[in-house]
């Protein structure tokens, strides 16, 4: 891996006297990789980078190294976006530790490569063929669009609203925690909750963290990271649609779809939690009723992507558990910052079997056709997600076989290490569980952060034969 670093970033220097083909554009012309070999690679580069300063006495606290486990961990999970730790932030990393945490959830949520695609976007004025496919790679949209644009506004607007939302809720705390620590804190928090992360320095109460707990009631912070989260959830080319296509009178059905469900998903998920919880003193039992809207909609827009929690995630009860590992398992929109197999995937797996069970030969949405290759990618992301799940939960199951827990709750953590959610119910305590646990769960962060799919094409090679006509096959189905 270092070897491969030092390569790629002697590559990147010869080039850079050439605008035109810098960095991880370079990197794939060389080498010939695919984009979205490019783009895991970039997320293992910046893991690796962050895992060797997180590791240095100069970051924590105490002046000792939190050591090297918890480090690669701690940085996979931030670049990953998850939101899952095994050493508190707050607790072990002191302010160079956590601005490090800080810009590996940045650049980890915008992907590297937006980054380097807009630097040389920025100084070259133009974008080649290979910036071109690298931009739609990593936004996750194929079809033609202004690549340039796109990216550019990718990193103004979400650096823009990160700071409205920083303001927003230094509101609240910097009459809590001072003027300094309450700017410091409030940024943090609408950087993580921006890029769907779920970490934050919150000072502790009693030696441990409560999280947002102690906010139910509050008419800003919960609010305020809600809307954060689900803007960073809807994705790059939805923005691009409403703010700069202006060439269309009527958004595309892509951004139609994605609006449309996560409406549906928000209020479905905030139904769910105020039916099952309303009564659950170990969770909205005891809130007043504007508490209880507040908390539900915030866990709502939790649930499918980010970490954050507001509610005793242990004391729901087991329908709770079991829609919101559905809710996890869908996450948000393609070219986001969410996780999950996406709602536009689901949108057109459902609307697949509703044309069929009709009896037509299409999948229609909106009044347009679906190609058929969209149609199979949809369904092999929907199939791979749930084969990730499966393999995730088996995992975990037989590394807690020993131990007396809940089913539902070890597919509870498994979906949510799988699709960046970084929500746990405690069944696995990953903080005491030994460097081989961490390093599957760390597995499955980046799978998740990266996509099976994306993986899969990514390192697996076309098969031979493409064009050639083959036999029908014949194959009795249900």
């Amino acid at each position: 891996m270092i070897e491969m670093f030092s390569s790629k970033l002697s590559n990147i220097s010869k080039s850079v006297g050439s605008c035109s083909e810098f960095g991880m554009i370079r990197i794939v012309k060389n080498t010939s990789q695919s984009p979205a070999k490019v783009i895991a690679v970039s997320f293992l580069v910046l893991i690796v980078a962050g895992t060797l300063f997180l590791a240095l006495p100069a970051a924590s606290k105490s002046g000792r190294t939190v050591g090297f486990v918890d480090s690669l961990f701690t940085a996979t999970s931030a670049v990953c976006v998850n939101g899952l730790v095994v050493a508190d932030i707050f607790e072990n990393w002191n302010m160079f530790g956590q601005l490090v945490i800080l810009l590996l959830i940045q650049v980890g949520g915008l992907g590297l490569v937006t980054f380097v695609v807009t630097f040389s976007a920025s100084v070259s004025r133009k974008m080649g063929i290979r910036n071109i496919q690298l931009a739609r790679e990593a936004v996750g949209f194929g079809s033609s669009f202004d690549a340039a644009a796109l990216v550019k506004l990718i990193v103004k607007f979400s650096l823009g609203i990160e700071l409205c939302g920083a303001c927003l809720l230094s509101l609240r705390f910097v009459p809590d925690f001072g003027v300094g620590n309450g700017i410091y804190i409030s940024l943090f928090l609408a950087v993580s909750a921006f890029c769907n992360a779920g970490f934050d320095v919150l000072p502790h109460s009693g030696g441990k963290s409560l999280g947002l707990l102690g906010y139910n009631s509050d008419p800003i912070v919960l609010p305020v990271i809600s809307i954060l989260v689900i803007l960073g959830g809807l994705g790059f080319v939805v923005w691009y649609d409403i703010l700069l296509n202006k060439k269309q009178r009527t958004l595309m059905i892509h951004t139609k779809v994605v609006l449309v469900m996560t409406v549906l998903l928000l209020f479905a998920g905030m139904f769910s939690v105020l039916v099952f919880e309303w009564d659950n003193e170990k969770t909205l039992g005891s809130l007043p009723f504007l508490s209880k809207l507040n908390s539900a909609f915030f866990q709502s827009a939790m649930f499918r992507t980010a970490g954050f929690f507001s509610l005793n995630l242990a004391g729901l009860t087991g329908i709770t558990k079991l829609i919101t590992i559905c809710l996890m398992c869908i996450g948000g929109a393609p070219g986001s910052t969410a996780g999950g197999l996406k709602v536009t995937t689901l949108a057109v797996v459902w609307k697949t079997i509703s044309c069929f069970v009709k009896g037509q030969n299409e999948t229609i949405i909106g009044g347009k056709r679906v190609s058929k290759q969209l149609v199979y990618k949809a369904i092999s992301t929907f199939g791979i997600a749930l084969l990730a799940v499966v393999v995730s939960s088996g995992v975990v199951f037989y590394a807690t076989r020993n131990q007396d827990v809940s089913g539902l709750d070890v597919v509870f953590d498994s979906v949510a290490a799988i699709n960046t959610v970084g929500l746990s119910v405690g069944t696995v305590n990953i903080a005491e569980a030994g460097w081989v646990m961490k390093f599957i769960f760390g597995l499955f962060m980046f799978a998740g952060r990266v996509g099976p799919v994306s993986l899969m094409f990514a390192f697996l090679r076309e098969s031979p034969g493409k064009g050639v006509i083959l036999p029908d096959a014949q194959i009795m189905i249900g």
